[in-house]
This record gives structure tokens, C-alpha cells and sequence, in this order.
């Protein structure tokens, strides 16, 4: 075998071994990736619903009011909880 087929010969095995190299490490960083993605999305499902949580918390305030009000509620405390109840409708 001559020499300058045997370098070629050699260079491409070590060219496919580098290669491979390269593909392994790109697959994994590829499923990193996509793992972060996965667990951003998490995070803001969880950023909503911690969000709808604290628009009902609130809503209590207002619903006290009504209820601890004469008969005919006021009307400034029945439109506190209307606006409280459609900002935790828009929550949820």
C-alpha cells in the first residue's frame, strides 16, 4: 500500500472518528436544550397559576365586605367584588 493512500486512508477514519465525536456531544446538547425548554414552559404554567392563586386570595376581601354589610350591600362594595371577581376570572 502506498504511503499517500495510506494517509488518506487514515485521515478519513480519524475525520468519521471526530465526526461521531461531534454528533454524540450535539445530541446531548440537543436534549439539554430541549429539557430547558420543557421546564421554562413548566415555570410559567406555574407562574399562572400561582398568579390565579393570589386573585382568588384577594377576592376574599371584597366577599367579606358584601357579607358582612346591611342587606342592600353597598354598592361601592358590590363593585369592588364585581372587579375583583373578573380580574380572578381573567386569571383562571
Amino acid at each position: 500500500m502506498r504511503l499517500t493512500r495510506l494517509f488518506a486512508l487514515t485521515g478519513a477514519v480519524l475525520a468519521l472518528l471526530v465526526c461521531g465525536m461531534l454528533g454524540r456531544l450535539l445530541w446531548g446538547e440537543w436534549l439539554h436544550y430541549r429539557a430547558a425548554g420543557t421546564g421554562n414552559q413548566t415555570l410559567q404554567l406555574m407562574q399562572r397559576a400561582m398568579v390565579a392563586a393570589e386573585k382568588l386570595s384577594f377576592e376574599r376581601g371584597p366577599v367579606n365586605a358584601v357579607l358582612g354589610d346591611r342587606v342592600p350591600a353597598d354598592p361601592a362594595y358590590r363593585e369592588r367584588l364585581r372587579r375583583a371577581r373578573a380580574d380572578t376570572d381573567l386569571a383562571l
